[in-house]
């Protein structure tokens, strides 16, 4: 990584009283380790053109997003002691069967999106039923609920998205 970072140098813009323009390098956790290491090693250096402080290592989005599911996931799913109860992420997914769901997120990160999106969607489904007073599907709600306008609006949206996650 050292040898790269230094070929990089070579290119890298300048301003005019010499300094350097900070270079972002986008990859995954593994490549910003390397380049922090590649950085912290010549930074002992006694020659200045040999150090690497114009680069700073970025985790790609991706990457990010995959890191960031890891850590839902250890203390989500994974370490959820109340894996039984509703409304916890393992119930969701043994309930609406969301099987392709395991332990590791990047083995199974679309599934794994999808299955957020759903639990997300499901529990702004749950919080209009409970500030519309709505405890039973089946049950038309009382014309006070319905007053105004938004009130309209969040039901028939709730509905679409009860029909959609319930009745499949």
């Amino acid at each position: 990584m050292i040898n790269i970072l230094s070929y990089l140098k070579k290119y890298s813009p300048k301003y005019t009283n010499r300094s350097t323009f900070s270079i972002v390098l986008f990859g995954d956790g593994l490549t910003a380790q390397r380049i922090d290491g590649a950085k912290s090693l010549r930074s002992a250096s006694d020659f200045e053109h040999e150090k690497l402080p114009e680069f700073v290592p970025g985790v790609g989005c991706w990457h990010k997003r995959v890191l960031l599911m890891q850590i839902d996931f250890k203390k989500l799913f994974i370490k959820s002691e109340l894996s039984s109860a509703a409304g916890t992420l393992p119930f969701i997914k043994t309930r609406f069967n969301h099987k392709k769901v395991n332990n590791s997120a990047k083995t199974c990160f679309n599934e794994a999106t999808k299955m957020y999106k759903f639990a997300t969607v499901s529990y702004l489904c749950a919080l209009a039923c409970r500030l519309m007073h709505i405890n039973d599907f089946n049950r038309k709600p009382s014309e006070e609920l319905l007053i105004d306008e938004a009130r309209l609006r969040i039901f028939f949206i709730m509905w679409r998205l009860k029909l959609e996650i319930l009745d499949g």
